[in-house]
């Protein structure tokens, strides 16, 4: 009895010893899997990621590359949040080209701080379709490039595409599509609304019912667009093509289009509205004769919450910090020098860039001119960043900055 005894205890330590063994041998392979899928062994993810998050844009191609963990966490909305509250974002161009020879529709991105334009992989179109799409109407919020609508070739269906493009993936990603399907739209953001309203059909008959997207829930809405402009539809895309209206935007809360009436009565009068979203209706607004022909005919963008325009006969900027309301001059030294000829000759398109007005020409060159007043007689009024290699007879149909 004592020995079977004492080999049933035996046999329970060994028992024990074994059970400990495997829960141990368990618990040093988790450890392991833990330290290979964290981003820097020893460091938690989320100081890891505050650190990745004080890179600049340029490294993010690289950091992708040294794990699935990496490109995890810099595809993650964290990551954007998190560059947004501590203040590292940067501001970049982008811009859509149209090649006149190839009749390809390409997007470019301006990295600022390197002064190099990166290619965009091309917008995706819907099964089917084997003509490049003319005519999408673009914008960015919250850190991406939207895209929508568009016309298929010259006698194509008009569509209701909607992409998006995230420069933390570099790619492209199809959202909901739009209610109507419309070309050549304008497009603004109001309250984190992106509205689509105006555009043409595939006849060229302007719509009058506009759209709203909600960022958040991601769904499209029917929004009221009475007393939407009579703009005429533009012509087929050539060389310096432009649409023959433009539009200026405060806070993302106020829109004002610039534009020729379509009527006999106002066919040579620059005309401007403004539209109230709580009543989401168009209304004029009382502009003096000289700014409305200003904010028409001249190369001008919002810039830090006010509309800044080139005066390149005085060598001037004209500003103010409401539509109707502060309109002033600054003067810039050295901007009635510039080859101004070449510059509007190329058809430029304009955004406000920071404190700067940046104009994007033909072969994607860029002009940049410091608005700041207290800084327009630096050295640094004038940036000029070389058109990129090979693209000199790309047409610029739009731009736009997005902020990531």
């Amino acid at each position: 009895m004592e020995v079977q005894s004492f080999s049933m205890v035996v046999n329970r330590v060994l028992l024990d010893f074994r059970e400990k063994i495997i829960v141990l041998r368990t618990l040093v392979k988790r450890t392991a899997h833990a330290a290979l899928c964290s981003l820097i062994p020893g460091l938690p993810d989320d100081v890891v990621c505050g650190c990745l998050a004080r890179l600049p844009r340029t490294c993010w191609i690289r950091l992708k590359l040294v794990s699935k963990g990496w490109k995890r966490a810099v595809e993650d909305p964290f990551f954007f949040q998190s560059r947004a509250n501590l203040g590292v974002s940067e501001e970049w161009v982008y811009a859509e080209t149209w090649n006149p020879n190839t009749k390809v529709v390409s997007w470019y991105a301006l990295d600022v701080s390197e002064g190099k334009w990166l290619s965009l992989p091309p917008v995706p179109s819907s099964t089917g379709l084997d003509h490049e799409v003319y005519g999408r109407a673009s914008i960015s919020v919250k850190g991406e490039l939207y895209v929508a609508g568009g016309q298929a070739g010259r006698s194509g269906p008009t569509l209701r595409d909607f992409y998006i493009y995230s420069p933390f993936t570099h790619q492209w990603r199809q959202g909901r599509s739009m209610i109507n399907s419309r070309h050549n739209a304008l497009i603004f953001v109001i309250d984190d609304q992106i509205y689509v309203a105006g555009g043409f059909d595939s006849s060229g008959n302007l719509i009058q019912e506009a759209e709203k997207y909600d960022v958040r829930k991601k769904e499209w809405f029917v929004a009221g667009n009475q007393g939407y402009p009579k703009v005429i539809c533009p012509g087929w895309y050539k060389r310096g093509w432009q649409l023959p209206w433009s539009y200026y935007t405060f806070d993302e809360k106020e829109i004002y289009l610039s534009y020729f009436s379509k009527d006999v009565e106002h066919a040579s009068k620059p005309l401007i509205k403004y539209y109230a979203s709580a009543k989401e209706e168009w209304f004029f607004k009382p502009f003096k004769d000289k700014v409305k022909a200003l904010v028409t005919f001249s190369l001008g963008a919002t810039v830090n919450k006010h509309i800044v325009l080139v005066d390149w006969a005085t060598g001037k900027l004209r500003y103010t910090y409401h539509p109707c309301r502060s309109i002033g001059w600054v003067k810039v030294c050295g901007l009635a020098e510039l080859d101004w000829v070449t510059i509007l000759t190329s058809n430029p398109k304009v955004v406000g860039l920071g404190s700067k007005l940046a104009l994007v020409g033909r072969g994607l060159r860029i002009w940049m001119i410091e608005t700041d007043p207290s800084l327009v007689g630096g050295k640094e009024t004038f940036t000029i960043i070389p058109s990129r290699p090979g693209a000199e007879d790309e047409e610029v149909v739009q731009c736009v900055t997005l902020k990531a």
